[in-house]
């Protein structure tokens, strides 16, 4: 102005003067200073720049999925329990009366009789039975065969009559039958047996998944999706897929999304467009598939990348690291799978 004093217009309001200040040397602005009211501060400057748009803005809603798919069926076949005695830790010349389990909580095994009868002694590693004293094998379901293996030929039952059901063979120490409870009873007399190990087979259903495969990718609000299509446009999505030890093998490759723009020769296992199963109402999701042909492939470790080609611009939304072991455990504790947690068991422990 004509006082030498710079003038600016406010964004919003009336014109603001920058004062020069004599007594307290320094610019200054204030409103309304020559109305002689009270001092106010305001502003100084206006911004001139503006915000522009990156897809990453709007990419932030993208989350990872990865799901377990099998299927499985149920086969019956024989099953065998065992228990080794020699292998349990047990003290010498200690009593044991309680039941000794198999294995899968199917089948027991329980000493009982007189006052020596259920001792283990490391001599001959197996628990005795004394004259009278009896050994039971007790099952939820019908036990089939049950093989005894004894301290040699002075410990072990002499005749076939010990049992109370079925069939038992006193060269192969092996019974036969159908029962869900089998007695061996020790005649009365000097001497005892010594059982080292017992092992009973039964008819189960075992369990076996079939067609495993794992479906990963990404989902993204149906609203971002069409907002990107419509500032940059969308010319291709989909999965890049590596195994995590080939990707460790590139030390100076960090992820995924650096592998890919260094053009690593990685083995890419999927990699290109994948179809949106849906879009609902809410979210469009796109994912890819890998079949796992056999269980030396369950404990791999992938990496995948879910990728968007926006404006001739690679974007890679968050990398995921899975096998099938660590879906498995996770399915376990959480729901969302296909499969039972059976099944979730047998592949976990591939």
């Amino acid at each position: 102005d004509n006082s030498g004093n710079a003038t600016i217009t406010n964004v919003y309001q009336n014109t603001r003067v920058i004062w020069w200040n004599n007594s307290s040397p320094r610019f200054a602005c204030y409103e309304n200073k020559s109305d002689g009211n009270s001092y106010k501060y305001v502003q100084l400057w206006k911004l001139m720049t503006t915000h522009e748009e990156t897809p990453y803005e709007y990419l932030t809603s993208c989350t990872s999925i990865a799901r377990l798919y099998g299927n499985e069926s149920y086969v019956e076949q024989d099953i065998t329990d065992s228990v080794t005695f020699g292998s349990l830790g047990l003290e010498n010349s200690e009593q044991y009366l309680d039941p000794f389990d198999l294995g899968n909580g199917t089948v027991t095994v329980t000493f009982a009789g007189g006052k020596n009868d259920g001792k283990y002694y490391t001599t001959g590693s197996g628990i005795r039975t004394y004259g009278d004293g009896t050994i039971t094998v007790q099952s939820s379901v019908p036990i089939n065969r049950i093989a005894f293996t004894w301290s040699g030929d002075d410990y072990k039952p002499a005749s076939e009559d010990v049992v109370n059901i079925g069939s038992y063979d006193v060269s192969t120490g092996i019974w036969t039958g159908s029962a869900t409870s089998v007695t061996l009873t020790r005649p009365t007399g000097s001497g005892h047996w010594r059982l080292q190990s017992v092992s009973a087979t039964y008819v189960g259903e075992s369990i076996t998944v079939n067609n495993v495969a794992i479906r990963f990718g990404a989902t993204i609000s149906k609203e971002n999706w069409l907002a990107i299509n419509n500032k940059w446009g969308i010319s291709d999505y989909g999965v890049m897929l590596v195994k995590k030890t080939t990707l460790d093998s590139y030390n100076d490759v960090s992820s995924i999304e650096e592998a890919y723009r260094a053009s690593k020769a990685l083995s890419i296992l999927h990699r290109g467009s994948s179809e949106i199963p849906y879009p609902d109402e809410d979210y469009y999701s796109f994912t890819a598939k890998i079949n796992i042909t056999s269980a030396s492939n369950y404990g791999i470790v992938f990496c995948a990348a879910p990728y968007m080609v926006i404006d001739d611009e690679y974007y890679f939304l968050d990398e995921m690291s899975f096998s099938v072991k660590s879906l498995a455990d996770y399915y376990l504790n959480n729901d969302g799978s296909t499969l039972s947690n059976e099944a979730l068991t047998l592949l976990k422990g591939q």
